[in-house]
C-alpha cells in the first residue's frame, strides 16, 4: 500500500501536453492508416522474422534483418501490423518531443512539434514504407540518449550505462 501512495503522491509526474502530442500521432497514423490504399509495408518483413523466430537462417539476405527483428513482437498482429506501425510512430515521436524540449523559445518549440504532425506525407510513409517508422524511432531514440550522453560502453571487465564517456 505504501507504494502505491508514493506513486500517487509525488513520483508520478504526468506532462500533459506530452500526452497529448502523442495522442495527436496516434489519431494520425491512425486515420492515415484507415485511408491509405496501399498495402501496409511491414509485412515484407513477416516472413524474414518468421525465421527469426524459428531460429533459421533468413532465406532473403538482400535487406539486413533489423526491420524482422523489430517486427518479432508484433508478428501476432499481422498480415497488417497496424500495432507495430502505431507503437513506433509513437516511440519516436515520443523521443521527437524530449528531443524538442532541449529548444528554448517557445514559439519555436511550438512550430518544431507542430511541423511533423503537418506533414501527412510522413505518415503515409510510415504505414506503406518498408521500415520507414522503425527506422524513424530507432533514429530519434539514438539522437536522444547521444545528445543527452548516454552511451553503452564495453570493456573487457562489464557492460555498463555510462555516461561521463563519450
Amino acid at each position: 500500500m505504501r507504494f502505491i501512495d508514493n506513486l500517487t503522491k509525488k513520483n508520478i509526474k504526468i506532462n500533459t501536453s506530452f500526452l497529448i502530442y502523442l495522442i495527436a500521432v496516434s489519431i494520425e497514423t491512425l486515420l492515415i492508416q484507415s485511408l491509405s490504399d496501399l498495402p501496409p509495408s511491414l509485412i515484407n518483413w513477416e516472413s524474414k522474422a518468421r525465421e527469426l523466430l524459428n531460429f533459421s537462417v533468413p532465406s532473403d539476405n538482400f535487406y539486413g534483418p533489423g526491420g524482422a527483428v523489430m517486427l518479432l513482437p508484433f508478428l501476432w498482429n499481422g498480415p497488417n501490423f497496424d500495432v507495430a506501425t502505431l507503437f513506433y510512430s509513437i516511440v519516436g515521436f515520443a523521443y521527437y518531443f524530449k528531443l524538442n524540449e532541449k529548444i528554448s523559445n517557445k514559439r519555436f518549440r511550438t512550430f518544431s512539434l507542430l511541423f511533423p504532425l503537418l506533414n501527412v506525407y510522413l505518415f503515409w510513409l510510415f504505414v506503406s514504407s518498408q521500415d520507414t517508422v522503425i527506422e524513424f524511432s530507432l533514429y530519434l531514440g539514438f539522437l536522444y540518449f547521444a545528445i543527452k550522453g548516454r552511451w553503452l560502453v564495453a570493456d573487457r571487465k562489464t557492460t555498463r550505462l555510462n555516461s561521463s564517456h563519450t
